[in-house]
């Protein structure tokens, strides 16, 4: 079973109804309502949640029929999250989908009652969503990916591709707390591998060229991207 399917069993348990039995019901009093909070722009997100949307109306969830969905989007202003969160809750959706890590700590620090359901966090026991894989508790629940676990591995690869490399520099979006654990492991292996590590912020794309050209100068000959931002490798 893969994790779309997983978080999409996880929505329908979290609203508790059948799409059969509510395709007859058209009043918009009667579609079930799901807030969607999503750390891009509306043009990226259409494109990233698209597979989510298509497979919840292949299994009976129709926009307009059956559900209503309440999307919001913090436009890559990440510490927008908080309020965009806040304002959701207050307009009362009956479950909220945050796919990534900043945008379901948002929701869980907007509400402790409504169901939330992240898509692939990291490492949400580590960040403090959920108490643990097995029991999740709360009211937050979702899939989590191994990607963290391995950047060990990548920083080997790293080191055998380009063993010339003395500096690792490190793109760091504060606002999403999974950044934080990456940045302690990286720290660990770079340091067992005898690499120095560098760090510059990079919360939004418009950061993205002051915080590459940062690593640049403080010698950087590779850079992994932590948070939104994909491994990078640089030759020297």
């Amino acid at each position: 079973m893969n994790q779309r399917r997983l978080v999409l069993l996880a929505l329908g348990a979290g609203l508790s109804g059948n799409a059969a039995l509510l395709q007859a019901q058209t009043p918009a009093a009667n579609l079930r309502r799901v807030g969607v909070l999503a750390p891009s722009t509306r043009a990226k997100e259409e494109v990233i949640l698209k597979p989510f949307f298509d497979q919840m109306r292949a299994l009976g969830w129709i926009e307009g029929q059956t559900i209503a969905y309440d999307r919001a989007y913090a436009d890559d202003q990440q510490e927008t999250l908080p309020r965009l969160a806040i304002e959701m809750v207050a307009r009362k959706p009956e479950l909220i989908y945050a796919p990534a890590s900043p945008t379901a700590t948002a929701a869980k620090l907007a509400t402790r009652t409504i169901p939330i359901v992240f898509g692939a966090v990291p490492n949400p026991v580590g960040i403090g969503l959920v108490a643990s894989l097995a029991r999740p508790g709360g009211n937050v629940a979702g899939i989590s990916n191994i990607s963290a676990s391995l950047v060990p591995k990548r920083l080997q690869l790293l080191r055998e591709v380009l063993p010339g490399v003395k500096r690792i520099g490190l793109l760091m979006d504060s606002t999403d707390l999974t950044t934080k654990l990456v940045q302690q492991e990286v720290a660990l292996v770079a340091t067992s591998l005898g690499l120095t590590m560098v760090v510059a912020e990079c919360a939004n794309p418009v950061e993205f060229e002051a915080a590459f050209a940062k690593l640049i100068a403080q010698g950087a000959g590779a850079i992994h991207g932590s948070g939104p931002w994909r491994p990078i490798c640089l030759g020297d």
